[in-house]
């Protein structure tokens, strides 16, 4: 049974393989591999790849050698696109794999049935290109691609994940647990990425949506969920040494990111309301709860930030955010108590179990702050 780790079997050494036939990567073939970074950082352009993990109904199945009538459209930098993605890293077993045998694994089977170690699958996230979401090296390739197009992307650590990270399994028809997702009939497994680990990508990139067409209320609250979403991924994954390092940076920038957008949305909300003296519809009051829940989980999300990194002032603040737009936010009580009283700041944290005790009287954190704060 391999480890989570799997630390005894990954490649360190800079990508050595050759490619042929390169062209500018303006313009991605389908019948070459093209190297953007130099050596560094390479990619294919091939069809969804003929594999359960990628196909969501029968029709997803296509030839890897049609060509067809594809949509050209390419995205561009601030557009919204919606992609599913894999990451394996390479091994010493499949080091010496050159270019055209990997292409074959990748396009037509599961590349861990051939030696290759999978450390993360994503199913239709959506990102905002050049806001850094993703790697870099995969957010590159991306800009390569139309609409319903996939590519296979190598990639040196220094593009991806060059501090590694923790495996990551998920999806929106799946159930995970730990390492391991269901989908279907089939279980697939993640494995932990070591630091200056070498890997490569499948990705599909399904739709594009630029951003002068970003105007509905539901889809903004989209993006800032998948922000969160983002955010919640470096904060849990990618976490860093004591200070949190590429995972504390990212995960803030994610989550502040976020907040932007919501903070925004209620503006407009607002807005909408002095202009009409009240909330347009059901259906406008709705989608604004949602967005005054997301942003209070926003806010506790930066709160947790800063209390794991002992910036237990910061902490104190993003929590009172918090409280300010929902008063009885149980888990915005809790931080703001404990960041109170790391900061020394005792009578604010006892202010803020009081009510968290109204909230939840038998809550088993709050009985234990109040013992820490009474002695």
């Amino acid at each position: 049974m391999m480890s989570k780790e799997a630390d005894s079997n990954y490649v360190q050494t800079p990508l050595v393989v050759e490619t042929k036939n390169v062209q500018q990567p303006h313009s991605p073939s389908w019948s070459s591999w093209d190297e953007l970074m130099g050596g560094d950082l390479k990619m294919k352009v091939i069809s969804r790849p003929n594999d359960e993990i990628f196909i969501e109904r029968e029709d997803d199945i296509i030839d890897p050698n049609f060509v067809g009538n594809v949509d050209v459209t390419q995205a561009e930098m601030n557009d919204y696109v919606v992609i599913s993605y894999d990451g394996y890293f390479i091994t010493k077993e499949t080091s010496d794999n050159d270019l055209s045998q990997m292409e074959e694994i990748f396009t037509k089977n599961d590349p861990s049935h051939h030696g290759y170690i999978r450390f993360v699958n994503v199913d239709n996230v959506c990102i905002t290109l050049g806001n850094g979401d993703i790697p870099q090296g995969l957010e590159l390739a991306i800009r390569f691609l139309s609409k319903g197009q996939s590519a296979i992307v190598c990639s040196h650590y220094k593009y991806a994940h060059p501090h590694g990270r923790k495996n990551t399994c998920i999806a929106h028809d799946s159930v995970a647990i730990n390492n391991v997702k269901e989908k279907g009939d089939e279980i697939l497994s993640c494995y932990d990425l070591p630091p200056s680990t070498n890997v490569a990508y499948r990705v599909y990139l399904k739709s594009i949506k630029s951003s002068s067409e970003y105007q509905s209320d539901e889809f903004r609250f989209k993006v800032a969920h998948q922000l969160k979403v983002v955010g919640n991924d470096y904060f849990t994954n990618e976490w860093m040494g004591p200070n949190g390092g590429f995972g504390k940076s990212k995960a803030l920038k994610a989550y502040n990111n976020a907040t932007k957008e919501l903070i925004s949305l209620l503006n407009d909300f607002e807005q909408r309301e002095k202009v009409d003296n009240k909330v347009d519809d059901d259906d406008d009051g709705k989608i604004k709860d949602q967005v005054e829940a997301l942003l209070v989980d926003c806010f506790n999300n930066i709160s947790a930030v800063f209390l794991r990194d002992k910036e237990y002032v910061k902490a104190k603040e993003a929590a009172t955010q918090a409280i300010q737009i929902d008063p009885n936010n149980l888990k915005a009580l809790k931080r703001a108590a404990k960041a109170s009283m790391m900061s020394c700041s005792f009578e604010e944290s006892y202010a803020s179990l009081e009510v968290a005790s109204e909230v939840k009287h038998d809550d088993a954190e709050v009985l234990k702050l109040k013992l820490s704060a009474d002695n």
